[in-house]
């Protein structure tokens, strides 16, 4: 069976700058992350990168419109890492959440000591940036609809 001609064209356009925005929304969090997390912690954010990255490529892959939106998104997202307070609000609730389930039996809200606290503060912070990332590109495509729409009736 062949694939679709325009399934691959469309793929080849939305994979590479998947993988290039999502690598570069792992700087800031990604060493944040590193600092609150040591021991079985790690793999489990470890498990939460592929996780949300195998979500968000199967959105690009899935759904050329979401995936369309969730990488426009995600440029903005990238860029406001160097004003993180968005980051740290969203990445120190995850940890607070995940700090629940530490090994060591110490609730300490900005340390993760075991795989599942890890595991699910990557995912809900990985999660909750997508979504960010989803929302901006909506106000993205809208504004660019908007203008394109103002300029054409004038």
């Amino acid at each position: 069976m062949i694939p679709n001609r325009n399934l691959i064209d469309s793929l080849a356009d939305r994979v590479p700058l998947w993988i290039v925005v999502f690598h570069l929304n792992l700087l800031i969090p990604g060493m944040l992350g590193l600092m609150v997390a040591d021991g079985p912690a790690r793999w489990g954010m470890l498990l939460g990168i592929i996780i949300c990255f195998t979500l968000g490529l199967a959105i690009c892959c899935y759904s050329k419109p979401l995936g369309t939106l969730l990488i426009w998104g995600a440029w903005p997202v990238a860029a406001l890492q160097f004003l993180p307070m968005m980051h740290i609000f969203i990445g120190s609730a995850a940890v607070a959440g995940g700090s629940r389930f530490n090994v060591s039996g110490q609730r300490n809200v900005d340390h993760l000591d075991s795989f599942l606290g890890g595991l699910l503060a990557t995912g809900f912070t990985g999660g909750a940036l997508m979504g960010v990332s989803l929302l901006f590109g909506l106000i993205i495509q809208l504004g660019i609809h908007l203008l394109w729409h103002r300029t054409t009736r004038t």
